[in-house]
């Protein structure tokens, strides 16, 4: 599919969408917006754990604001957002120079349900994104993906997600060809972390079967780096479109991890 088909047939779903939003935490910019000499970054998807410990971790160099299309207990400034249109989101863009967008594929049971919800969410998060003059988008994907490509290849970031229905990633690929589709517009800088499956720290070591997996404190220390770092090109395609495989045991894997140690200055602290 074209681009230009693809962003019109998604702003089609978009326009039928119905939305309702609420905030909890108080002023959502008295509450932000203290330190005026931090960066803003919003956080999307924090139901997810890992979500909330990337923002946690982000809030000692930044400021951060959350956000979930579910209520969640959180320390740092939250707002109760659907997702579902322009008009709810530019609230909580005011001031955001940077995303970190989690996605929403939960479940290959929720798979059918979430496909179209999943893709409408992201495409609204992104025009207002285009709307406030945001940055960067750290979108945070799954190495999932790239499963069923053969399982004798080196599988590298130049190979093409082939998720199937039913595998529960079908939601996370249509996410981030949304995100493609922005970037090559030249209108949002996308930088894509294909995460491996996430792993406590200690369960790391025994983990000799070529299974990729990532600590939390690894794709932490990624988006932190995928954040902060000026330029990320190695002059190849798009500028404003990169994606990078992310997890703490590349050596025991048929996944490289070279493009990110060499644009990234990632190295895995696991």
């Amino acid at each position: 599919m074209k681009r230009r088909e693809f962003l019109q047939r998604t702003g089609a779903v978009v326009a039928g969408g119905t939305a309702a939003w609420s905030a909890s935490g108080g002023d959502l910019s008295a509450a932000t917006d203290a330190d005026n000499d931090r960066q803003r970054v919003l956080v999307t998807g924090v139901e997810n754990e890992l979500a909330r410990r990337i923002a946690a971790a982000l809030a000692d160099a930044w400021t951060v604001r959350t956000t979930s299309t579910e209520r969640v207990d959180t320390d740092l400034p939250f707002t109760l957002c659907s997702l579902e249109s322009d008009a709810e989101i530019q609230p909580l863009l005011q001031g955001v120079t940077a995303i970190v967008h989690a996605g929403c594929a939960a479940s290959a049971d929720q798979e059918r349900a979430q496909t179209g919800q999943a893709t409408r969410r992201t495409y609204h998060l992104l025009q207002g994104a285009v709307a406030a003059g945001v940055r960067r988008v750290v979108f945070l994907s799954s190495l999932d993906l790239l499963d069923n490509v053969d399982s004798q290849y080196l599988v590298d970031e130049d190979f093409r997600p082939q998720a199937m229905t039913g595998t529960g990633q079908l939601v996370r690929q249509l996410e981030e060809v949304c995100c493609r589709e922005f970037a090559r517009s030249r209108r949002l800088q996308v930088v894509v972390l294909r995460l491996a499956a996430l792993i406590h720290q200690d369960a790391l070591a025994p983990m000799e079967n070529g299974s990729p997996a990532v600590t939390a404190s690894d794709a932490i220390g990624a988006v932190r780096l995928a954040l902060e770092t000026e330029q990320i090109s190695d002059g190849r395609g798009i500028e404003t479109w990169s994606v990078f495989h992310i997890l703490s045991n590349p050596d025991q894997t048929r996944f490289p991890i070279h493009r990110a140690k060499r644009l990234l200055g990632y190295a895995p602290q696991s």
